[in-house]
């Protein structure tokens, strides 16, 4: 998702944090013996989105209602 590295292989995840991003050899340079690996397939891998489920938009318009802009 990268235009300046858009074939990432690799992902390194520490904690909550990213480590590094890049080529498969490189980012498994950062493994250690408690180290678990994922395998995507070649699928892609995305953040997780928090859905509030629209309490923020909801309660927005329902301020609006019947104010002039």
């Amino acid at each position: 998702m990268d235009e300046t590295n858009p074939s990432a292989e690799a992902l390194a995840v520490k904690g909550d944090k990213i480590q590094a991003v890049g080529k498969l050899d490189k980012v498994f340079a950062l493994a250690g013996p408690s180290t678990q690996v994922i395998y995507l397939k070649r699928q892609t891998l995305l953040p997780g989105f928090i859905e509030p489920h629209q309490h923020a938009t909801m309660m927005a318009q329902l301020r609006t209602v019947g104010k002039v802009g």
